[in-house]
């Protein structure tokens, strides 16, 4: 009875699959050995409900108290530490693994212990959703080379590298998940890059409502610089009247004399004068009188320090008032 629940388990298939199917990736490494172990697994487990269901108890009383040797013994140590791995990790239990795969054709198998593996995992609290398969599939091949090294085991091989070869195969499906959760979890260069560009628009953005903001002021106003932002000696784009303020200027003050139409070198601050000498500069530019036409040659006591000659408390006077 074993033996022909053992062969109908094989025949099982999801809808719209059925097991021949499976014939091209049946001699795969490590594929058969999958698909004979779990099958065994599973016939062992549930033969005698298979007995009660058919109710041959009834006609052979007792039989569900005969025992038989179990086959492809090479196989199922492998396939018990396959699914106990995936079992206790998953929170799901060895028995419900083995059945998950039991009811898969054997080209489907890895791909249903790996849903079991992402499902049960905090993968799909972090990878898209369509990006599921896509993930399941990469568990599920992490998992096959090692499962399928029982195939260059020896019969005589012990159990020990079996459920080793076993165990291996299932870790390896976990290591893919930390693999993909550091993926994920991680925001993606074109995300990066997004970001950097919608930085970039708003910038340009505040740009402009600031230069339409200046515009809309008129000649001889300008949007003074945010106080919290201004610093000494740094320079604020110049407003549409042509003046230039710096961060140390006080708010209100006026330009004093002609526009200055030269450009100046990017960078480059000229230090703000004091009232007084901008009105000692003007004045002498409305006299006409021509610069330095007061210059004249220093004596031989008068060269050296420009203080020389200077008794302390006085200070140097500007150009003389002109009638």
């Amino acid at each position: 009875m074993k033996v022909v629940l053992h062969e109908n388990v094989h025949l099982l298939a999801p809808e719209g699959h059925d097991h021949g199917q499976a014939q091209h990736v049946f001699r795969k490494p490590g594929v058969r050995a999958l698909e004979e172990s779990v099958t065994e697994l599973y016939s062992q487990q549930k033969l005698n409900d298979y007995i009660d269901d058919l109710g041959l108890d009834q006609v052979a009383p007792g039989i569900k108290e005969a025992r038989s040797k179990p086959v492809y013994r090479p196989f199922l140590p492998a396939a018990q530490a396959f699914s106990n791995t995936i079992g206790s990790r998953s929170g799901v239990g060895s028995d419900e693994v083995v059945q998950r795969l039991a009811v898969v054709p054997a080209d489907q198998k890895f791909q249903a212990a790996a849903e079991i593996i992402y499902d049960n995992s905090d993968l799909p609290g972090l990878v898209p959703s369509d990006q599921r398969a896509a993930s399941v599939d990469r568990i599920a091949e992490a998992m096959r080379p090692a499962f399928a090294e029982i195939d260059e085991l020896d019969e005589n091989e012990p159990d020990r590298p079996r459920r080793r070869i076993g165990g291996e195969s299932a870790r390896d499906g976990y290591r893919e998940v930390d693999a993909l959760r550091k993926q994920w979890a991680q925001p993606a260069p074109q995300l990066l890059q997004d970001r950097g560009q919608q930085a970039l628009r708003t910038q340009q953005t505040n740009l402009t409502q600031q230069s339409q903001q200046d515009r809309q002021a008129g000649p001889g106003q300008q949007s003074q610089p945010d106080p919290d932002n201004s610093q000494p000696g740094v320079l604020v784009p110049p407003s549409p009247n042509g003046t230039q303020q710096t961060g140390t200027q006080q708010a209100g003050a006026q330009p004093v004399g002609q526009r200055q139409t030269g450009a100046q070198p990017s960078g480059v601050q000229r230090p703000a004068s004091s009232p007084g000498d901008l009105d000692q500069a003007m004045r002498a530019g409305l006299s006409g009188t021509a610069p330095m036409s007061s210059a004249k040659p220093l004596g031989t006591g008068e060269q050296g320090s420009r203080r020389s000659g200077l008794q302390t408390g006085q200070q140097r006077q500007g150009p003389e008032r002109e009638s």
